[in-house]
């Protein structure tokens, strides 16, 4: 057998080895996110910090040292969608808003903050959103939505999920209409688009993004229960409301 093809042998064996070694269970009691990866290059998530919640599950692949994860929604920032009909002689402005969130029992179990020219405008809840007179100049505007039922169901408490920023052509004299559509499952999804985890020893490192600095997360027996919402064996969640 020639030299290179000895080579070529070797160096695809210990790919094989080295991708075998990262699939498993990974946590970490310093560390709030909880990862599995499988032989078919499926991965699940969990982060779970006092009562704060995401998951997501996706494709996971192995670049160097370097794991690659694409979940399945790759953005929780929410469209606005934004017919702007200008009115005439006016130094107010107009905002009519159309909320549709699928899967929801009811808009008033969802708040809304409007954000204008990156101000705090006001908070209202849902089932009250619906047209606003704006006496000011208007550079941008966005909304966060909340997650807070009237009557809870869980103790598990979601982020916030936050629209992209509109920008009209006029500061004064707008009438927009601006409609906002998005999925109930979104407040408690983490997304991935192509972030990277490092491979370390025996376990991985995720960068901390609010402290600035990469944290371990060492990889624990197969027989471990990981998640609290799914099932060991399957992606599928365990839907709560």
């Amino acid at each position: 057998m020639k030299l290179y093809t000895i080579i070529g042998i070797v160096l695809f064996l210990c790919s094989c080895s080295i991708k075998n070694d990262i699939i498993g269970k990974y946590m970490s009691k310093k560390n709030p996110n909880y990862f599995q990866f499988k032989k078919d290059h499926i991965f699940i998530y969990e982060y779970r910090r006092l009562h704060l919640y995401q998951q997501s599950t996706g494709k996971w692949d192995k670049v160097n040292n370097l794991i690659i994860l694409n979940s399945e929604v790759k953005s929780t920032t929410i469209p606005l969608k934004v017919i702007n009909n200008n009115l005439i002689n006016s130094d107010n402005s107009l905002i009519s808003i159309v909320l549709n969130i699928k899967g929801s029992y009811s808009l008033s179990d969802y708040i809304c903050g409007i954000f204008i020219n990156d101000t705090s405008y006001c908070v209202k809840r849902c089932d009250s959103l619906s047209s606003l007179i704006i006496k000011s100049p208007i550079n941008n505007i966005y909304f966060k939505f909340f997650r807070e039922p009237k009557v809870p169901t869980t103790t598990y408490i979601p982020l916030p999920l936050i629209t992209n920023t509109y920008t009209p052509e006029a500061k004064t004299g707008n009438k927009l209409e601006i409609k906002v559509d998005f999925s109930d499952t979104c407040f408690y999804y983490k997304a991935f688009n192509n972030d990277t985890l490092k491979i370390k020893g025996n376990g991985i490192k995720m960068f901390n993004s609010y402290q600035g600095k990469w944290e371990k997360i060492s990889k624990v027996p197969d027989a471990t229960n990981l998640f609290s919402r799914y099932n060991d064996k399957s992606t599928e969640l365990n839907i709560f409301r």
